[in-house]
């Protein structure tokens, strides 16, 4: 098949790494592809796509929002003024490389090519938490008529479409996947390489990813209070970005406990391996519906247990108890509960970390995520050519 895939690049988070991976397993697979990326990106993503070898056209999509703040009309201008310029160059893409199938990795995509989107079948992957408003139920049902389909990621994701407006028989289930089969051998080396104390008296506790207030990280803050509160010792490792003002508030939250010492802001790391080689456990204390985490499952690949909130995709990939655990985290006791288990009982926690990998390495491969999609759009394609 030819597929075009349509990527949101401007940063790498959890959905960038689901959407090389895709890419990267419809190449092994023998697909011809193009990707249409951003003009607007810190190239990282655009690296990454060229290690991979998939041909890349850029195109000034970008962030379009009705939020009446500076920032986001400023971003909506920007995206208007270059519309006549995006859709000729679209037209173009279409055109020379001629695709079977359309993905797009964020609704905002077919939203701007809306007017010319043609019969070629499209898909919106959906790999963001989507507020249940009636604007966004109104611009569902307007994609509906030129969508083939909504793939979600999660079974969560598949139950949340529904919701948001997306007809029942055009959403589809394919599970996102951060490592294919043949990984598995390099991870558990460097896993190896960066093997966890399970007898330390400092828990090492990582928290990865965008920093804001929807991923939880106060919560955790409060938790590591009550932590210190029982004289139990330990490090939280902060890897990724946010906004100044937000991770200020929380190193002002920090210092007014004493804690400062206790935190090391990492910043954004590439290598995996450095992120999950610096943590015994990792946290994901998401406060809203993330639909299908990927450091949930890095984590687990890398044989680190995860405590996470019970929200979202996280119980589809942690089965509690076994892998990890899940719990609700807004409750400062409660999360300081769960760390400090991982004090008292370490060989029952690395076994935790092992069971995950296995469960990551059965359940969630990127062989198994690219079959679903090929049968999907195989599925899809027999039946427009029956019509």
């Amino acid at each position: 098949m030819r597929i075009l895939t349509v990527c949101t690049s401007t940063n790498v988070f959890g959905a960038e790494v689901i959407t090389l991976k895709m890419l990267e397993g419809f190449a092994r697979a023998g697909h011809e592809q193009l990707a249409v990326t951003s003009t607007w990106t810190d190239g990282e993503f655009n690296r990454r796509l060229a290690k991979i070898g998939v041909p890349e056209h850029r195109l000034p999509f970008g962030a379009l929002s009705i939020r009446l703040r500076l920032q986001p009309m400023w971003w909506t201008m920007n995206v208007l003024v270059r519309l006549p310029s995006l859709w000729m160059g679209w037209k173009r893409a279409m055109r020379q490389f001629q695709p079977d199938i359309v993905l797009f990795t964020s609704w905002r995509h077919p939203l701007a090519v809306y007017p010319i989107l043609d019969a070629t079948p499209s898909f919106l992957i959906e790999y963001s938490f989507l507020d249940l408003t009636k604007t966004r139920r109104k611009l569902y049902r307007v994609l509906t008529r030129k969508l083939a389909g909504f793939i979600a990621v999660s079974e969560f994701m598949r139950d949340h479409v529904k919701l948001v407006g997306a007809p029942a028989d055009k959403v589809y289930l394919v599970k996102s996947a951060a490592f294919s089969g043949r990984d598995r051998e390099a991870v558990e080396r460097e896993a190896q390489l960066f093997a966890p104390n399970p007898t330390a008296a400092t828990l090492r506790i990582g928290i990865i990813g965008q920093i804001s207030p929807h991923k939880g990280h106060d919560d955790l803050v409060e938790a590591v209070i009550e932590l210190r509160r029982r004289s139990r010792a330990f490090v939280v490792y902060v890897f990724g970005t946010g906004s100044t003002k937000y991770v200020d508030q929380l190193k002002s939250k920090l210092s007014d406990a004493g804690l400062n010492e206790t935190f090391s802001w990492s910043g954004f790391v590439k290598e995996r391996a450095n992120i999950y080689g610096s943590i015994d456990v990792c946290v994901v204390p998401s406060r809203s519906g993330d639909p299908f985490p990927t450091v949930a499952m890095e984590a687990g690949a890398y044989g680190r247990p995860v405590v996470a909130s019970r929200r979202g995709g996280l119980p589809e990939i942690i089965v509690d108890g076994i892998t990890g655990w899940l719990d609700d985290l807004t409750q400062p006791r409660k999360f300081a509960d769960r760390l400090e288990w991982f004090y008292d009982n370490p060989e029952a926690a690395r076994g935790m970390g092992l069971a995950g990998r296995e469960r990551i390495f059965r359940e969630f491969t990127q062989e198994k995520m690219i079959s679903d999609f090929e049968s999907l759009f195989r599925r899809h394609l027999a039946g427009e050519e029956r019509e």
